[in-house]
């Protein structure tokens, strides 16, 4: 029992682990980066992706600094800058 725990917390971990996001993904954290900001799109590099499904959160770098974003299970977006 307590190998199938550990194995299970591995896999658990692992996958919030960072992972490169597809151009789908990057465009749609550029999108939701520029509404939280109010910085153009084309400004945004989206990097350091992490988390799954609906729970992730990203760096971008713009022109006005550097940004770490978050969206929540419920979808909100934050932006705070480094």
């Amino acid at each position: 029992m307590r190998i199938i725990f550990i194995a299970f917390a591995t896999a658990s971990l692992s996958a919030c682990a960072l992972y490169n996001a597809s151009p789908e993904e990057r465009a749609e954290f550029r999108s939701l980066t520029s509404a939280s900001t109010g910085i153009p799109e084309k400004d945004i590099v989206i990097s350091n992706t992490h988390g799954m499904m609906l729970n992730t959160a990203w760096s971008a770098n713009t022109p006005k600094g550097h940004f770490y974003c978050s969206r929540d299970l419920n979808g909100d977006v934050a932006c705070k800058r480094d």
